[in-house]
């Protein structure tokens, strides 16, 4: 059974026209099917093999359980599958972490139980010669891989996120705590960035996220440190929170939690329920309208890595 769980709708200026014959406003919770109201279970059927992780406009992770669609106030999303090869990144700490000069403390209870009851608040001592979340990862050569960590001011300005593949080729990008602005983002050896991006999740964490790809199959390492400057690897005493460090192909996507072993988020299946007849399928994608022509009967809406979530979806019956 379809369970829904919707946050206040956030007004829409477009409403889906009045002689709709079948229409979705995932954002405040109302459904059409054959030009009446009906409960979303009649127009859309869901399926996901796993729990997940949704934004909401506030920025922060609500949790969607198993086969539950990953509806916010943003609207409904739907993401591809995809294994966070990070293998423990609630506590950042276990095999393959390396915690030289560095040391780990609980953060203090607050308002998002997803950071508040794994995040981490990392101490760098003086003199360190690695980064605090140094966790062992193995590449392809050429594969667009994606690494993300969110992070909140603790007292430093600097923190460096870096990936090396372990053989003189890596990306990284620098991150200024104290106004969360984005610094220098380069390559090193004959590595690839193809693009980085820095998201609020409220309550004063950003999740910074890099994409690229480097040369050579190889065991590596996911890094960040406190530094001294932007664009300076030296590194230097002080503190920063961190969670949810991740590793996954292609684009980057919502955080997927570990416990001690990579995990596996299953994709989101949403098949919608149209009335006979061909349709002309609208919906509002990432702030801008999109059309595609479709059968009636069970249409499976895609699944999406852009981070774009359907606030409303209507269609034109021929």
């Amino acid at each position: 059974m379809l369970a829904l769980s919707l946050a206040p709708g956030q007004p829409r200026t477009t409403p889906w026209p009045s002689d709709t014959w079948f229409g979705i406003d995932f954002a405040s919770g109302r459904s059409i099917a054959g030009g009446r109201h009906v409960p979303l279970t009649d127009a859309l059927t869901f399926a996901r093999a796993s729990d997940r992780l949704v934004r909401t406009n506030a920025g922060h992770w609500q949790a969607a359980g198993p086969g539950q669609p990953a509806i916010s106030d943003l609207g409904l999303s739907l993401e591809p599958e995809r294994t966070n090869t990070v293998v423990f990144n609630t506590g950042n700490s276990g095999a393959g972490i390396l915690l030289t000069g560095t040391t780990l403390a609980n953060l203090p209870a607050g308002s998002s139980p997803a950071r508040d009851a794994h995040g981490k608040r990392a101490i760098q001592g003086s003199g360190n010669t690695d980064g605090v979340t140094r966790h062992s990862l193995s590449t392809l050569g050429g594969t667009t891989y994606s690494w993300s960590q969110s992070f909140k001011y603790d007292g430093s300005a600097w923190v460096r996120f870096m990936f090396s593949d372990n053989v003189a080729h890596g990306l990284n990008v620098w991150l200024d705590l104290q106004t969360m602005t984005v610094g220098t983002a380069s390559v090193f050896g004959n590595a690839v960035l193809h693009s980085h991006a820095l998201t609020p999740e409220g309550n004063g964490w950003y999740r910074l996220s890099m994409t690229g790809a480097v040369p050579n199959t190889a065991s590596g390492g996911l890094s960040s440190y406190v530094c001294t400057a932007n664009g300076n690897s030296t590194r230097q005493a002080g503190s920063y929170c961190l969670w949810g460090t991740q590793m996954e192909t292609g684009k980057p996507t919502s955080p997927i939690l570990t416990f001690g072993a990579s995990e596996t988020r299953r994709q989101d299946q949403a098949v919608l329920s149209l009335p006979a007849g061909a349709h002309t399928l609208r919906q509002w994608r990432a702030g801008a309208p999109q059309a595609v022509s479709v059968p009636g009967g069970a249409y499976t809406l895609p699944a999406d890595d852009t981070g774009g979530f359907i606030q409303w979806l209507w269609s034109d019956q021929s």
